[in-house]
């Protein structure tokens, strides 16, 4: 059987630069519309796999 991999998203440093990011977004106009996307991403980018999703924000 196939396990999938559990990661923890919830770690301080992993906040502040999903803080930031969306902080960056919205002085761009930009609309975050889910928070988990915002989360996610910079997970995603910090170990260096591929995250897509035509709803991230």
């Amino acid at each position: 059987m196939y396990e999938l991999p559990f990661f923890s998203l919830c770690y301080m440093e992993l906040l502040i630069i999903a803080k930031e990011n969306y902080h960056v977004l919205r002085r761009q106009g930009i609309t975050v519309r889910k928070t988990i996307g915002i989360i996610i991403a910079p997970f995603c980018i910090q170990i260096e796999h591929d995250f897509e999703h035509h709803s991230l924000v």
